[in-house]
């Protein structure tokens, strides 16, 4: 692994089982943003979020769901319809790379100075 935080095999090979079972994602890499590129958003993130700190017992203190993902109802007909004329919304961008952190460190890692997107 060419990571600054090396989880060892078994934890990181977790962390991989984990992350394929609730993305649907085949492959990633260490950059991969997950909502940006595997598009996981609303009660699929909830519950990838809820699985990564339940199975790994990580403080997410400065996890603020509403920074880098789109609730669903945003998706129901009307409110969609009116999200049309609405500036589009940019949000944190996590990446592989941060769960591995969070996972290493058992705390989910403060990225409120990372640019939006």
């Amino acid at each position: 692994m060419n990571s600054k935080y090396e989880l060892d095999e078994l934890t990181f090979e977790k962390l991989m089982h984990l992350i394929f079972k609730y993305t649907g994602a085949k492959e990633v890499k260490k950059d991969t943003r997950i909502l940006q590129d595997l598009k996981i958003t609303g009660d699929d993130a909830l519950i990838l979020f809820d699985k990564l700190q339940e199975e790994f017992d990580i403080d997410m203190t400065y996890f603020h769901f509403d920074r880098h993902f789109d609730n669903e109802w945003q998706f129901f007909p009307l409110v969609y319809f009116f999200s049309f004329f609405e500036e589009k919304k940019k949000y944190i961008p996590i990446t592989i790379s941060d769960l591995e952190e969070a996972v290493f460190t058992k705390k989910f890692p403060e990225l409120s100075q990372r640019t939006a997107e």
